[in-house]
């Protein structure tokens, strides 16, 4: 992802998300591959204010999305060549793959719905999660909206997830919409 595609990507979740205070940092230096990484992010997070956060990495870059307002947030970035059928067969239904439009983007869309709900309702796997339905945003941008099939259950209610499908990465924030 290059730093217009984030900053892009940033301000599309800041306008969707109806929250101009939410901040979306990813960086090659913060990678699972670098020592400290975890302890980079969170000094970067370390700024007055910040009420909700999640952070994630993968052997090629790592980051945060963080907000001023108290709200359920949830981030994954993965590498699309670690997302093997293998895997999403092991982890998620065959409708729940076939109905996916990116299925590199699954394991990333399901791994941050899944730390969104670290204060509430979280299952103890990911293949206990909802199944989730996709619905590509009417941008140029490489976005897809996420919702769960499940909008009757309170906790998933007012959770909403767009997910950038990049050539190397996917990236998908879950958050409150407000």
């Amino acid at each position: 992802m290059t730093e217009i595609e984030l900053k892009n990507y940033e301000s599309f979740l800041q306008a969707h998300f109806n929250n101009p205070f939410l901040q979306l940092d990813l960086r090659p230096e913060w990678s699972s591959l670098n020592e400290n990484h975890r302890e980079h992010i969170k000094a970067r997070l370390n700024q007055p204010g910040v009420q909700s956060s999640s952070i994630s990495h993968c052997p090629n870059m790592g980051g945060f999305v963080a907000s001023h307002k108290p709200v359920r947030l949830g981030l994954d970035v993965e590498e699309n060549v670690r997302v093997t059928d293998e895997i999403l067969q092991r982890m998620f239904s065959k409708n729940e793959i076939a109905l996916c439009p990116e299925r590199k983007a699954l394991w990333t869309a399901k791994e941050a719905l899944f730390k969104a709900l670290k204060e509430e309702g979280q299952p103890a796997v990911l293949s206990d999660l909802p199944e989730l339905e996709w619905v590509k945003v009417d941008t140029d941008l490489p976005i897809y909206k996420i919702v769960t099939k499940n909008l009757s259950e309170k906790i998933f209610s007012t959770l909403v997830g767009y997910c950038w499908v990049g050539s190397s990465n996917s990236v998908c924030v879950f958050s409150d919409s407000i």
